[in-house]
């Protein structure tokens, strides 16, 4: 080999070494060719769009019991509807805590650059977890953040780790598949994998102010010798809360003891406990969801078994487990009863909810599980209960109006028009019959200011003849009734009685005297208009017609006679107000009704699907024993009352 050739070839691996020493040499900022060079004060996802976000998916670990919380959420392209994939594609109602996690990352900038070694991951909280090799006490398993588009790019790719000291909201990050540490100032507490925040927490959609009625269906369902389960009840319990004074009032009480079903009549010393009545009230207004199930097949809305449900012994086991059995309803066909009992919520609208309690979710995991019983998994599932939900029309919300008879004739109009002014009048007092003691109408005890105007002449004024002055009017004096005295008293009318003298002694009161000085008391001492005929003794003066309102311009005048032309367009008239206000009551009637039915259509959609896990002491703020709904008197806040007892028919539950 020829030496040029020779020296070419050394030369070549030399060179080829040398690339390889530059390339694994360590990079220090002096040499400025750090790969984080510049990044300070840069935005970590400078191209983020979050209005591309599609999914959302968020791992959380708890070190201590080596647990992966995994929650996802994303959007369906079709609908645009945003469910959680990780909780049985549930809906995701939370548009407002969707769009705080998308902001998180907009403008993150990078404030320092912590570490770039691979073996101070730990130490700073930012180990990405492994969920095949996860195992409890493994540390510095950082929150793992992933925001990708339609198409599955990632968006943002983020660990999150520990606080940074002494240094409010920062906190350590990397950048998955990559060993820089940065400093950032974020905030995390939009990115929760509770479950609760993500869906409509309100699952009711009522307020306790709307509850008029409860009716409590305790029982239980136990197994038979059969290997069948049979439904034992304990009570039931009618209730209803009158809005206006407050108090609740018993419909119907009865109970199961001994297998007869016996009215439950509430003791005079007795009462209903108000208090727990109004914790239901108020545990519904505020029922939270902890988790979420789906229904197996064949359970329709209405919780109506079909029988393809029936024949899948896989689904009624499961069923049975979660405390729902099904049975025969009166109707023949199946439906579900639960272990722990129902409730019925009667809206003032027209809605109804019927919520079906079950077992908890101890119990089911226990039956699929003995081992678990023990378990710390197993005792927070103790704080957990199956219910399901539906919603029906309380027709008896929307009787028929009572409509308005619409006349024939003018003179059937006039009878009705009579009718409806006597009714409205009240009891009429008659004038007492000649010989009849006539009852002295009471004076009050202070009179209500008057304007001049309007101030009527009272007893006192009419029989001193004084007038009420421009300021109100005070009272006459002693000197001024003395002075009154003094002067000549004005002559009555011929054919009265005149009253005596205050220096002379009363004459012997007998009735026709005593009638006689009531009338008398009533006479007003201004002058007579002239020409207008003096109101009779003990009658009242009609009061003048207002030519002005157009209600007295249709009244009939008893006076001038009408012609059959008057008289029919009257009638008319009449007709059309009456048709109107009867189509008014009409289609009021109709529309809370087909708002009612509506709005019971949303909720099935809603409820349609899902078993729901309410936690256990909600579930226990919403049941009472019979000893507990009845108390005795006095035990309860003063000036509840109870409400009277009504013995009614007993229903099966679910079937009022």
């Amino acid at each position: 080999m020829k030496e040029t050739t020779k020296t070419a070839i050394f030369a070549g691996v030399a060179a080829v070494l040398g690339l390889g020493a530059w390339l694994t040499a360590p990079r220090t900022a002096d040499s400025g060719r750090s790969p984080t060079e510049g990044i300070v004060g840069k935005d970590l996802f400078d191209k983020y769009d979050p209005l591309a976000a599609s999914t959302l998916k968020i791992v959380k670990v708890n070190e201590e019991l080596g647990k992966v919380s995994d929650f996802e959420v994303t959007r369906d392209r079709e609908s645009g509807v945003w469910t959680i994939p990780s909780h049985f594609g549930y809906p995701a109602d939370a548009a407002a805590q969707m769009s705080e996690s998308a902001n998180t990352f907009i403008n993150l900038k990078v404030l320092q650059v912590v570490s770039e070694r691979r073996d101070e991951h730990a130490l700073f909280g930012v180990v990405e977890p492994d969920l095949e090799k996860l195992q409890a006490g493994d540390q510095g398993v950082g929150l793992l953040v992933r925001l990708q588009d339609e198409k599955g790019d990632n968006l943002v790719n983020l660990l999150i780790g520990k606080p940074v000291k002494d240094k409010p909201g920062q906190r350590f990050v990397r950048i998955p598949g990559q060993d820089p540490i940065y400093a950032v100032e974020i905030n995390t507490d939009p990115l929760s994998t509770d479950f609760s925040r993500w869906i409509e927490s309100d699952l009711l959609k009522l307020s306790s102010n709307d509850i008029q009625t409860i009716g409590i269906r305790d029982y239980s369902i136990l197994p038979s010798q059969d290997g069948s389960q049979v439904l034992s009840p304990n009570y039931d319990a009618d209730l209803s809360f009158n809005t206006i004074d407050g108090k609740w009032t018993a419909d119907r009480i009865v109970s199961y003891q001994g297998g007869n079903d016996t009215p439950r009549i509430i003791g005079e010393s007795e009462q209903l406990n108000s208090t727990k009545l109004n914790e239901m009230k108020n545990a519904l207004d505020s029922l939270k969801l902890v988790d979420v199930q789906r229904k197996p097949k064949g359970l329709a809305s209405d919780l109506k078994v079909e029988s393809s449900l029936l024949d899948d012994k896989e689904s009624v086991v499961a069923l049975v487990r979660k405390g729902f059995v099904p049975q025969k309803g009166k109707d023949g066909g199946s439906e579900i009863y639960a272990s722990s009992g129902e409730l019925l919520v009667g809206l003032r609208d027209g809605v109804q909810y019927l919520i079906r309690f079950g077992n908890s979710r101890e119990a089911q995991a226990s039956d699929q599980d003995p081992a678990k019983n023990d378990s710390q998994e197993s005792d927070s599932l103790a704080l957990d209960r199956y219910m399901l939900v539906t919603a029906k029309l309380d027709e008896s919300k929307f009787p028929s109006p009572q409509l308005q008879q619409i006349p024939e004739t003018y003179e059937q109009w006039l009878e009705m028009e009579a009718r409806q002014k006597a009714a409205a009048a009240g009891p009429q007092i008659s004038a007492p019959a000649e010989g009849t003691p006539a009852e002295t109408p009471p004076v009050p005890d202070a009179p209500v200011p008057q304007t001049p105007e309007s101030a009527p002449v009272t007893t006192e004024e009419a029989a001193t003849g004084t007038e009420p002055s421009a300021e109100g009017g005070d009272a006459p004096t002693a000197a001024d009734k003395s002075a009154s005295a003094e002067q000549p008293q004005p002559e009555a009318p011929e054919g009265t009685e005149q009253p005596p003298a205050p220096d002379q002694p009363p004459a012997k009161d007998d009735g026709q005297a005593a009638a006689k000085r009531s009338a008398i008391r009533l006479v007003s001492f201004q002058p007579q208009e002239e020409g207008k005929a003096e109101t009779p003794v003990g009658q009242v003066a009609p009061l003048a017609a207002n030519p002005q309102d157009p209600a007295a311009a249709q009244e009939p005048s008893v006076d001038a006679p009408l012609t059959d032309s008057e008289k029919k367009e009257r009638l008319e008239l009449a007709r059309e107000k009456i048709s109107k206000e009867n189509q008014r009551l009409i289609d009021d009637r109709n529309e809370r009704l087909e708002g009612a039915k509506k709005k019971v259509a949303e909720l099935n959609a809603r409820f349609a699907d899902w078993f729901y896990v309410i936690n256990d002491k909600e579930y226990k703020r919403l049941r009472a024993q019979l000893d507990e709904l009845i108390q005795p008197k006095g035990a309860a806040a003063p000036g509840i009352d109870p409400g009277a007892f009504r013995p009614g028919q007993f229903n099966l539950p679910g079937n009022p």
